[in-house]
């Protein structure tokens, strides 16, 4: 299965857009479609979607959804 994005490069955007109570579970003997899960928080509504859109940004070179608007953002 073709990787989306690698641990190390989700812990350094969450370390970089300063997520909080970052946690990694590793769920590869429960699923088939993920080795981890990463649980993350934020201190405001607007650090958590800052959080949400670099991860997606991240993924944008890999995932097409990830490049598409996402609706509501205009009032950001």
């Amino acid at each position: 299965a073709p990787e989306i994005l690698k641990l190390e490069e989700v812990e350094k955007v969450l370390a970089d857009v300063k997520a909080d109570n970052v946690r990694v579970v590793p769920v590869g003997d429960f699923c088939d479609w993920a080795d981890f899960m990463v649980f993350a928080t934020g201190r405001s509504d607007w650090h958590v979607k800052n959080i949400a859109q670099a991860i997606m940004y991240k993924a944008g070179s890999f995932c097409c959804w990830a490049k598409q608007k996402q609706k509501g953002a205009e009032r950001m």
